[in-house]
Formats: structure tokens, sequence, C-alpha cells
């Protein structure tokens, strides 16, 4: 059975298990806009465009929450982040300094990882681990036409994959 799965996930490729409807922002969009996106359409991050639906890069809600946490503490390590962010979700809160970034274009990641919509899933789900990811956008010569994230890989895998134009990924 696991051969055959394993076979099945060799032969799927991105356009087989993509979102096709993706959620995306701009670099002009607020931080606030960006939460309120993210959160109408129950997804953890979106692909960045620029007015050609050309990718520039990609933002998560992990990405605000460090953004917001490093504007406190400054030049502070990762386990000084997180004991603060540990702190502030006893009860504490998190205070917003007033230099906090306030644009997608502060705090997203220009370094995007994509794929094309003849990439492999097994190559797909090589390249979320060992990018420690969890969405891959699709590119057609430039341009956004699709979104693979883990949650697709696994549906996938368990069997269901689908010619989707679901916004409901976790894109």
């Amino acid at each position: 059975m696991s051969e055959q799965l394993g076979l099945a996930a060799r032969e799927l490729k991105a356009r087989d298990v993509m979102t096709r409807e993706v959620v995306t922002v701009l670099p002009s969009t607020s931080l606030k806009a960006l939460g309120r996106i993210l959160e109408e359409h129950h997804i953890t991050g979106a692909p960045v465009v620029d007015e050609d639906d050309r990718i520039v890069g990609i933002v998560s809600q992990t990405d605000i929450l460090f953004s917001q946490l490093a504007s406190q503490v400054g030049n502070a390590s990762y386990d000084d982040i997180f004991d603060l962010f540990c702190a502030s979700s006893e009860g504490g809160g998190v205070l917003r300094h007033r230099r906090s970034p306030r644009w997608v274009e502060d705090i997203m990641t220009k370094r995007v990882v994509s794929a094309t919509e003849d990439t492999s899933v097994s190559e797909l789900a090589l390249m979320l681990s060992e990018k420690s990811i969890h969405r891959i956008p699709v590119v057609n010569d430039g341009k956004l036409v699709g979104i693979v994230s883990a949650l697709d890989l696994l549906r996938a895998l368990a069997g269901g994959n689908r010619q989707s134009s679901e916004s409901n990924s976790e894109g």
C-alpha cells in the first residue's frame, strides 16, 4: 500500500494539487489589513505580488509576530523573543513599539521558494521539508498561477487530490 502511495505521489504534479484562486497581497498592504485578510480567508500566509501578478515576496502570521516582537526587543536573540512571546501569552500582553513595521514590504520574505506547474509532489514535499516552509507559490513565466501548501500535499497523499479553485488552502 505505501509503495502505491509513493508511486501515486511521484506522478502527481503541482498543477494536480495546487489551489488556483490564491489570496494575495501587495507590498503596500498595511499589516492591519494583512491580519484581517489572513483571518477572513482562514490562511496563515500569502504571496506578495506586484500590479502584474509577479511574485515579489511571501508573508505569514509568523512574520507579523516576529516583526512586532523584534521591534520591541531590538537585537535580541531568538530565545529572548521566544521568552517574550511566552510571557505575553500568559497575560502580559505585547505592547507595540512606535517604530513597528507598518507595511507588508517591511516584513515579507523576498527570497521566495517557488515551483512550476510541472514540479512533482515529491519534489514539493522535499522543498517544504528542506526549507522549513509551509507553502510554495506556483509560477508560470514569473506570474503567480497557484499555491501548494503542506495541507494540499497531505490531501494528495491521502488520495484526496483535486483540481482546486478553492481559496481555503493554507496559502
